[in-house]
């Protein structure tokens, strides 16, 4: 990082940006070099001059706040100092400096706020940001409020009422409400309480009775005759698109309040939506000294559920930041071998050269991309290594409802990443393995949604398949590949598919047909072991080294591969570089050598696999490591 580097961090979206630009502009709109959730298409601007920036608000925003002083001029920012804006019904951290003084913003976890009143030195929460408002009903004015990772900093909440007014207007009109136990998270523990007083520079309680609480009392464990949540609980009206949380199955948000707890008791089966097997879901009203929600039973509860789908989520789900990729492609173009190849190496690749752990978040449901990995490059014969096509309704798959309805949906491939030996929250990368079938026209429905993570990914991928394009098989017609001779047989549909993205994620923002969101997009010409000689200039230059994305050698590669593709087939680059703003081409191979023919000793089908003793992937971890330098530049750093 370079000490020009300006980090702005949104506290409503939890979205870090990184700009190393003279003048930055900031807004809701997508014409800003950031943009951030507030009310202002552009709030401002942060020009630097020499060793320090200033913001220079819009007229229209009227007055803002840094570090909680009112301002209507432009305001200086210091290097290495941390400044706490609200402005324009929005709030956000910005930081510049050494990388030594950095803020660890991966730890930020704006899923636990809490508020400190200062004379009578009591703390409250954990809160979900909505319910701030009500929370504060009985304490001062001048009330701080934090969240979890903030070091020694906090906002007024005055300062931040507004924004909960305008966001959540229920919220706020029940602010003079005494806030409800059985709607408010769990006490927190005793590390928790730590962080958060020092968040505010105060002294850390020494007692129980002063750790944050909803109120003037804890709740005790349960008698089994009083224990809380009864089998059937009213349902409540969640908005599945307002929310600090994203579920990762069938991507609608909720807050924090709204988190449901999955029942342990083996009497507690039985659940109203999900049926007599699953384990029954409810919202907790009765918790342990740990802040465990005990069921009706009396049991400590360890697992929440999404409340619209109810799937389990994932094991330390409230403390990582998701990152979701979506790899988009054809039918049979490789997705599950390139999703295989690329989690094989980034377990191999980023602790070697990123000082970086990539471990298994949930082995539960990750257990069939693993099996697949190993099935891959443990195999000792193509049969063993040959993957099964992906089906639509396949074990990768499971019934769930959603919108009043049960629906199939992906299951979610979810991993984390964070420093080797680090104390900071690991952040999550989530994955799925779609059939492409579910990406062509007509299957996008409130019956098979299967895709639509498309319009929620923090990253996306589409995965070129050339051996079934007519222009590149007539370039390769003297290569002996099995898979161009069994590719005539197929339909080219991927500029159909293409189209179709482009189609279902503007459908689903509600964006205009020229505009582009700003997610990058990394466009991946696939199975290039077969194709890579015919590209000019000689090989591809180096994507990282030392443990630093060369951000200036994906550019020159992005762009001999655009011409390249261009020459070929123009039309897919323009719908490209009409979905998103930040597009860049690679080129990619799970296998890095051709496949080979086998038959099938089950039923005698010749079928086309890997050769296990020649796998050798090819630039497979070259997108992904772009998208996280984009989406993570203090784990992925780039030169």
């Amino acid at each position: 990082m370079s000490s020009s580097t300006l980090y702005i961090f949104d506290c409503l979206s939890g979205k870090l940006r990184a700009s190393q630009g003279d003048l930055v502009s900031i807004g809701k709109s997508r014409d800003n070099t950031v943009r951030a959730d507030m009310d202002a298409d552009i709030a401002g601007s942060f020009s630097r001059k020499r060793n320090f920036y200033t913001f220079f608000p819009q007229r229209s925003i009227g007055a803002y706040t840094v570090n909680g002083t009112e301002q209507t001029a432009s305001s200086e920012l210091l290097p290495n100092k941390l400044y706490l804006f609200t402005a324009a019904m929005g709030c956000f951290i910005c930081w510049y400096g050494d990388e030594d003084n950095m803020p660890n913003f991966s730890s930020y976890n704006l899923q636990a706020w809490y508020l400190y009143d200062k004379p009578n030195k009591a703390w409250h929460g954990p809160y979900a940001f909505r319910q701030l408002a009500t929370a504060s009903a009985s304490l001062p004015t001048d009330c701080l409020a934090t969240f979890e990772g903030l070091d020694r900093s906090a906002f007024y909440l005055k300062n931040l009422l507004p924004i909960i007014s305008s966001r959540y207007p229920i919220a706020a009109a029940s602010k003079k409400q005494k806030p409800a136990e059985a709607n408010l998270p769990p006490i927190p523990p005793e590390a928790a309480v730590r962080q958060a007083c020092e968040a505010v520079g105060c002294d850390v309680p020494d007692t129980a009775a002063t750790r944050p609480m909803r109120s003037a009392h804890r709740h005790e464990p349960p008698s089994a005759a009083q224990s809380a949540p009864s089998a059937e609980q009213p349902a409540r009206d969640i908005d599945p698109e307002h929310g600090e949380l994203l579920c990762p199955v069938c991507w609608q948000r909720f807050t924090l309040a709204d988190i449901m707890n999955i029942a342990s008791h083996p009497d507690l089966r039985g659940d109203s939506l999900l049926g007599e097997d699953a384990m029954q879901r409810f919202w907790a009203t009765s918790f342990n000294d740990k802040g465990q929600a005990l069921d009706a039973k009396g049991v400590p509860c360890t697992d929440f559920a999404c409340p619209h789908c109810r799937r389990r989520l994932p094991a330390f789900f409230l403390k990582l930041r998701q990152r979701i990729f979506s790899i988009v492609g054809a039918p049979s173009s490789g997705k599950s071998y390139y999703l295989a190849a690329l989690l094989q190496q980034l377990e191999q690749s980023l602790p070697r050269e990123y000082g970086l752990t990539f471990r298994d978040a949930d082995p539960t449901c990750n257990a069939i991309i693993n099996d697949m990995r190993k099935r891959l490059f443990s195999a000792s014969s193509p049969e063993e290594a040959y993957l099964t096509k992906t089906d639509l309704e396949g074990a990768l798959y499971e019934t769930l409802p959603r919108h009043g309805r049960m629906t199939r949906l992906p299951k979610p491939f979810i991993y984390t990443i964070s420093g080797i030996g680090s104390d900071e929250s690991p952040t999550g990368l989530v994955f799925y393995d779609n059939a492409g079938e579910h990406f062509e026209p007509g299957r996008n429905s409130e019956d098979s949604p299967g895709a639509q993570h498309v319009a929620v990914a923090d990253g996306l991928c589409f995965l070129f398949d050339p051996t079934v394009n007519p222009d590149f098989r007539r370039m390769l017609k003297d290569v002996n590949d099995p898979q161009l001779q069994n590719a005539c047989r197929t339909i080219d549909q991927q500029s159909t598919i293409l189209t179709e993205m482009e189609v279902r994620i503007k459908t689903l923002l509600n964006l205009a047909p020229q505009e582009r969101i700003r997610t990058p997009f990394a466009f991946i010409i696939g199975k290039c072991d077969t194709w890579q000689h015919l590209l000019e200039g000689g090989p591809l230059l180096p994507a990282s080294e030392n443990g630093r994305i060369l951000q200036h050698n994906i550019d020159a590669n992005s762009e001999r591969l655009r011409r390249f593709l261009f020459g070929l087939h123009p039309s897919i680059c323009t719908t490209v570089e009409a979905i998103s703003s930040d597009v860049r081409y690679f080129a990619a191979s799970a296998f890095g050598t051709p496949p080979v023919e086998f038959t099938d000793t089950d039923n005698s089908t010749k079928r086309i696999g890997p050769d296990p003793a020649h796998l050798s992937p090819i630039h497979i971890c070259d997108p992904t490591l772009w998208l996280l330098s984009r989406l993570e530049p203090t784990l992925i750093p780039s030169l």
